[in-house]
């Protein structure tokens, strides 16, 4: 798996539902519901990673992850499992705005909740200006 495609995977996390819940709420909710999706699917985050913000006091900044301390070198910091990341039906190969990837991504929008990739779409749904899809 591409390091960009597990940083994408690790910035989407559910919140379908939240309309009306403060940004940093919100943001707690999603980091919370990524990482036990995560965990839940046999994956692995380090203790010491969190996501947050960017700019914690700036609510419309990028979410990233970040170190809470020191981390020794070579430690694994993630392990996100194949089947959390989507896929184009086809089974061709991934690339930036791969047609079959992104008709994909759009049944998994319409679906919600009932997508298996839910923390992923939900979060979109909940976060991205209406009609953006990721690049990548």
């Amino acid at each position: 798996m591409r390091l960009g495609q597990a940083i994408t995977v690790l910035t989407a996390v559910a919140s379908f539902g939240l309309s009306g819940v403060n940004a940093e709420d919100k943001a707690q909710y999603h980091n919370e519901a990524l990482f036990k999706w995560v965990k839940s699917s046999n994956g692995f985050i380090h203790p010491s990673l969190e996501m947050r913000r960017a700019d914690p006091s700036d609510s419309t900044s990028m979410f990233g992850l970040y170190a809470t301390g020191d981390i020794k070198e070579d430690t694994l910091l993630f392990n996100v499992p194949s089947k959390l990341v989507m896929k184009d039906p086809t089974g061709a190969e991934i690339e930036a705005m791969q047609c079959g990837l992104v008709y994909e991504l759009i049944d998994h929008l319409k679906k919600k909740d009932e997508s298996e990739f839910a923390p992923y779409v939900n979060y979109l749904l909940d976060t991205q200006p209406a009609g953006q899809l990721p690049s990548a």
